[in-house]
């Protein structure tokens, strides 16, 4: 059961660490592509470098094992296993919440993604294209776009306010629509690619069926 506890925790500094590098990488990317004036292959050559290199140079945890020999006149002792740690603190819970892991995970993105704004400044290039909006819901009534996997009520909501009501608005996004959304829009970093809102959005536009609608109609999901 310790040894779990260990695991979970090396994964929770690991998942930090490549966090911590991407966030590092980009700020190398940036410092060399475009305040040294080398272009963006290089940036990103550095960035990668960076990216790869640096959690290899952290060590997570470290173990080590040491069994205690018999002592005198054969008389067996217990071998002792001891588990050393890089930093000192309280033994971690021995189960810990996956939601606490995925908040850690988010927070240093966030933090890398603001570290990467801040230095790019107010003069940055816009990324992609914002894809194109409705001032409202044609006929007042917009889809449900809960039925799309990866949609809840909240970015259910943030879309709404974007100028987004159907699926065929989505069908049509391109690449450059998709690098805006993941530019411009907290929390759908990777989403619309990842859960393939163009290709479900496509389906339903045409009055098709996902397995995620048919649960979504059938109240079985929100």
């Amino acid at each position: 059961m310790a040894n779990a506890a260990a695991d979970r925790e090396d994964l929770i500094r690991s998942v930090i660490i490549w966090a911590i590098a991407l966030a590092a990488a980009i700020v190398v990317a940036f410092i060399v592509g475009k305040l040294f004036g080398l272009g963006a292959p290089p940036g990103l050559i550095f960035g990668a470098a960076v990216f790869i290199v640096l959690p290899y140079l952290v060590p997570a945890r470290r173990k080590a094992a040491e069994a205690v020999a018999p002592a005198a006149h054969g008389h067996a002792e217990a071998a002792a296993l001891v588990t050393l740690a890089d930093m000192p603190g309280e033994a971690p819970a021995e189960a810990p919440a996956a939601a606490a892991i995925s908040e850690r995970v988010r927070e240093a993105a966030r933090a890398a993604g603001e570290a990467a704004r801040a230095l790019a400044g107010d003069d940055a290039a816009p990324v992609g294209v914002r894809p194109a909006t409705l001032a409202g819901p044609r006929d007042g009534t917009p889809d449900n776009l809960r039925r799309l996997k990866g949609v809840g009520p909240k970015f259910e909501v943030v879309l709404h306010e974007l100028g987004v009501f159907h699926f065929d608005q989505i069908a049509g996004w391109g690449p450059e629509e998709i690098a805006w959304i993941d530019a411009n829009l907290d929390g759908f970093t990777g989403r619309v690619v990842r859960e393939d809102w163009v290709g479900q959005a496509a389906i339903l536009a045409a009055g098709g069926e996902t397995e995620h609608s048919q649960r979504v109609d059938r109240g079985e999901s929100t």
